[in-house]
C-alpha cells in the first residue's frame, strides 16, 4: 500500500471511529432498511456492513448468522473502493473470490451486489449488499434501489452524528456557564466581604462620635451616616448570602446566642426609620419561648431587619408589632 493509499485508508478509519457505530446493538433502523434491500432486490441475504481495519462487521442483516467475516478478500472491502454498486454475477466465476470462505463453503455464496456508504466527505465507509446462493444481476431499477437505500444509511448516520455534536457542544457549553457562574460567586463572596469590613468600621466610629458633645446639626449629620451605613451593610450581607448560595459555600453557625438581646438589637437598628415615618413598634415574646437558643443570630438579625423595614415601608403612622 502507497502512502497516499495508507493516508487515505488512515483518514476512512478515523471517520468510521469518529460515527461510534462499530460493536452497538441492532437497531430497527438499519434492520428495515436491510429488509428492504432484501425484498426489493429479490435475494435471501441483504446487509449493512462497516470495513474496520481486519475485518466486516455487519450492522444488520437478513438471512445470514455470522456477525463479521475477515476483511481480506472479502466482497465488501472490494466494494467499497468502487464509485458505484458494485456486482459479482458469478463469484464462482471471478477470479478474485472463488476460492473465499463464503464461496467455498457455507453460505455459499454466489451472487454478490454492494452500495458503498460514502459520507457527505466523500468517505466510504462499508456498505449495503444483497447476496444470494446463486448467480444472479441486478435490473439498472434494483441497482437504483439499492444505492438510494445506501444514501438513506449514511444520511442516517451523519445526522445521528451531528446531533452527538450538538448535544456534546451543550454539555461543555453547561459546563463553562457552570465554572463561570461558580468564578462570579466567588468574586462576589470576596468582595462583599472586603467591603464589610470597613463598613462597620464607619458604624463603629460613628457610634463612638454619637458620644461625645455633638451640636444639633453635627447629631443629624452622624444619624444620617449611620443608617446610610446600616443600610449599604445590610445590601452587601444580601449580597454575601447569596454568593455564597450560588457558590455552595453558606455555612450557618450553631453557638447559643439571648434571642431576646437579639430582638432588641435588631428593633434598634430601624426604630430611627419608623420613628420618622410615624410608626412604633413593639416585639412581643410568648412565655414558653426560650430566652438562649442555639442558632446563627446573624441570618436571623437578617432575617428579623428585612421584615420589620418592609413592615415599616408600607406602613403609616402605625404600630407594628413583632
Amino acid at each position: 500500500m502507497s502512502t497516499a493509499e495508507s493516508e487515505k485508508e488512515a483518514r476512512r478509519l478515523e471517520h468510521l471511529q469518529a460515527l461510534r457505530i462499530l460493536d452497538t446493538e441492532s437497531e430497527r433502523y438499519f434492520d428495515d432498511l436491510a429488509f428492504l434491500a432484501s425484498v426489493c432486490c429479490g435475494t435471501p441475504i441483504a446487509l449493512i456492513t462497516f470495513v474496520d481495519r481486519n475485518r466486516v462487521w455487519f450492522k444488520a442483516k437478513i438471512g445470514l448468522q455470522e456477525s463479521e467475516v475477515a476483511r481480506e478478500g472479502s466482497f465488501c472491502d472490494a466494494a467499497i473502493r468502487q464509485s458505484s454498486v458494485f456486482e459479482l454475477a458469478d463469484t464462482a466465476a471471478d477470479d478474485r473470490f472463488k476460492l473465499s470462505a463464503l464461496v467455498v463453503s457455507e453460505p455459499r455464496i454466489r451472487f454478490y451486489a454492494g452500495a458503498p456508504l460514502v459520507t457527505s466527505d466523500g468517505v466510504a465507509l462499508g456498505t449495503i449488499c444483497v447476496l444470494d446462493k446463486k448467480p444472479g444481476h441486478l435490473t439498472a431499477e434494483r441497482r437504483e434501489i439499492l444505492g438510494a437505500l445506501g444514501r438513506q444509511v449514511v444520511a442516517h448516520l451523519e445526522f445521528r452524528r451531528d446531533l452527538a455534536s450538538v448535544r456534546d457542544e451543550l454539555v461543555l457549553n453547561k459546563e463553562l456557564a457552570g465554572s463561570a457562574s461558580k468564578v462570579k460567586s466567588s468574586f462576589l463572596a470576596n468582595m462583599s466581604h472586603e467591603i464589610r469590613t470597613p463598613m462597620n468600621g464607619i458604624i463603629g466610629m460613628t457610634d463612638l462620635l454619637m458620644n461625645t458633645t455633638l451640636t444639633t446639626e453635627q447629631r443629624e449629620y452622624l444619624n444620617t451616616i449611620r443608617t446610610s451605613s446600616e443600610l449599604l451593610l445590610n445590601i452587601i450581607n444580601d449580597i454575601l448570602d447569596f454568593s455564597k448560595i450560588e457558590a455552595g459555600r453558606l455555612d450557618l453557625e450553631h453557638q447559643p446566642f439571648d434571642l431576646r438581646s437579639c430582638i432588641e438589637g435588631t428593633l434598634d437598628v430601624v426604630s430611627q426609620k419608623a420613628l420618622e415615618r410615624g410608626n412604633e413598634i413593639v416585639y412581643v415574646m410568648d412565655t414558653g419561648v426560650p430566652r438562649r437558643i442555639v442558632g446563627d443570630a446573624t441570618r436571623l438579625r437578617q432575617v428579623l431587619v428585612n421584615l420589620l423595614s418592609n413592615a415599616i415601608k408600607f406602613t403609616e403612622h402605625g404600630e407594628i408589632i413583632l
